[in-house]
């Protein structure tokens, strides 16, 4: 497991996430810095997180590099259940699968972080 030198700026992070906030901006990070940055404060602050994308792609990028700094058993991905946007009558049952073990993960209210986008909560 890696660290990351707590300075004034995770301590401002950390407060943010203490006091519950529903939600904040965090700008200028380039590459893994937001992944190196979100799974520091999971680990400090053993609270579930949710992250919302505009994309499946971008989910997808911050999925892998998550999952690869604290393991797949922390990270649960929330996609989809259609295979197209906007088309109900083409059901993707193995994302509807998925999604069902999301829910069910979080009833044994143990912290994790989950990945989702705009498409697949709509």
């Amino acid at each position: 497991m890696f660290k990351i030198p707590f300075d004034d700026k995770n301590q401002v992070l950390l407060g943010n996430l203490l006091k519950q906030k529903h939600s904040f901006l965090i700008k200028g990070l380039v590459g893994s810095g937001l992944s190196f940055r979100l799974v520091n404060e999971f680990v400090k602050s053993a609270q579930t997180f949710l992250l919302i994308f505009s994309e499946a792609e971008e989910a997808a990028y911050y999925l892998n590099d998550i999952e690869y700094l604290i393991g797949e058993e922390n990270v649960l991905f929330f996609p989809s259940s259609y295979r197209k946007a906007y088309t109900p009558e083409d059901i993707d049952n193995s994302n509807v699968l998925l999604r069902s073990s999301v829910l069910k993960e979080l009833s044994h209210k143990k912290p994790k972080i989950i990945i989702t986008y705009t498409d697949a909560l709509s």
